[in-house]
């Protein structure tokens, strides 16, 4: 795969990403498909746009 289709391929993913955001109902759902846009952003070589802070992460407790 060559280095442009690369970055199409990551800015399609950080699109994506973002449209999950978007359309979330958790909070925490909506942290991490923000969080994953911003990584496809990076890897797209672009920019990252401001996102809200991810939401704390849950701890499980393990019985």
């Amino acid at each position: 795969m060559s280095e442009l289709n690369h970055a199409e391929y990551y800015r399609s993913r950080e699109r994506h990403a973002r449209i999950m955001a978007a359309s979330a109902v958790s909070p925490e759902i909506r942290a991490i498909h923000a969080d994953f846009a911003d990584r496809y952003a990076l890897l797209a070589g672009k920019e990252m746009p401001t996102t809200p802070a991810p939401a704390p992460r849950l701890q499980l407790a393990l019985s």
